[in-house]
Formats: structure tokens, C-alpha cells, sequence
């Protein structure tokens, strides 16, 4: 029996690696878990030759468009395109970043993928799951001074994935079974 399903492409473009606008479509189309969607996805576009390959693609398509462009020109030039072609989109980072550097009266760095930055935090991270490891189910006892929670349960509960996510939180915690 042939699939009479219509097809929903929908494009993820953006200056960097296009992790929110993912997760926002995514977030969004699990709501028709049988509908059948084909994901096109457009990363790291740093120029106008490459925007135009995506938007060319998006029309084609007729696509859904979930865009996240800290450059206004780039932005200003996709939606022109958008408008012009009449495709729905959404540009996710822009206008929100607009808006804040209004209400704040300050200019946004415009950073591409600032959110992935090495910053201290993320070191600190990295330093809590490195912890977290250390003194997995008390391997090392001078780490119960050290440990800003200690999780006590019996075997095969679940502390160390609960571990791990509290570092993900910068908490140093320990095991002890």
C-alpha cells in the first residue's frame, strides 16, 4: 500500500550549528509523531553563497524554516528571500537578541555559538564529572571532605547517572554503596 502521507520538509539554517533551532522543531513536530518529515539541515553558514543554497533549497521545498542568524544582514537578507517566496519561518535568535540589547540599552557581542564557549563553567563542569569519577562507590575516602553532596544507597540504584547529572549542575558529589 503506497504512503499518501504528505511530506513535511522543514530546514534548520544557521551561523552556527543550528542546536536550537533543532531542538525547537523537534520540540514542536513530536507533536504528529506519525507525520512524515524529512530534516534539512544547513550549518555554519558564513556567507551569502551559502545562505543562498539553503534558501534555494527551503523553496524548492516549500520548506518549514527554523532559523537561528545572529547577523542582521544575513537574517534581514533570509527573510527578504523568505517574504519574497512566501515560506514560513521563523527566526529564532535575532529579534530575541534585538530586543534584549533595546530593553538594556546595550549592543549584543554578536557572537556566533556563544553559548559553546570554553568558559569557567564549563571548566567547572568538567572538573565536577572528573570528581564525580574520582570517588565513584568511595574508591578514595578523602573525598567525603571535599563532596558538596554524597549520595548513600545499595547497588543498582542509580547514583552514579544522578552523579553525573549533578555535575552537569558544578556539584562534586560522591558514591558510597
Amino acid at each position: 500500500m503506497e504512503d499518501t502521507r504528505p511530506t513535511l520538509h522543514y530546514f534548520i539554517i544557521s551561523d552556527a550549528i543550528g542546536e536550537t533551532a533543532q531542538k525547537v522543531a523537534q520540540s514542536s513536530l513530536v507533536q504528529y509523531p506519525s507525520a512524515h518529515k524529512v530534516c534539512h539541515k544547513y550549518n555554519f553558514i558564513s556567507n551569502i553563497n551559502d545562505l543562498d543554497i539553503a534558501l534555494e533549497d527551503a523553496a524548492a521545498h516549500d520548506g518549514l524554516i527554523f532559523m537561528t542568524m545572529i547577523d542582521n544582514e544575513m537574517a534581514a537578507y533570509a527573510e527578504r528571500f523568505f517574504n519574497k517566496h512566501q515560506l514560513t519561518y521563523y527566526n529564532l535568535i535575532q529579534p530575541i537578541v534585538d530586543e534584549i540589547g533595546y530593553r538594556i540599552n546595550m549592543k549584543p557581542s554578536k557572537i556566533i555559538g556563544a553559548q559553546h564557549e570554553l568558559s569557567d563553567r564549563y571548566f567547572d563542569k568538567i572538573r565536577a564529572m572528573e570528581y564525580c569519577m574520582s570517588f565513584d562507590d568511595g574508591k578514595d575516602p578523602k573525598g567525603f571532605e571535599e563532596a558538596d553532596i554524597i549520595l548513600l544507597g545499595v547497588s543498582r540504584t542509580g547514583k552514579t547517572p544522578l552523579s553525573m547529572y549533578l555535575a552537569m549542575l558544578v556539584t562534586r558529589q560522591l558514591t558510597y554503596r
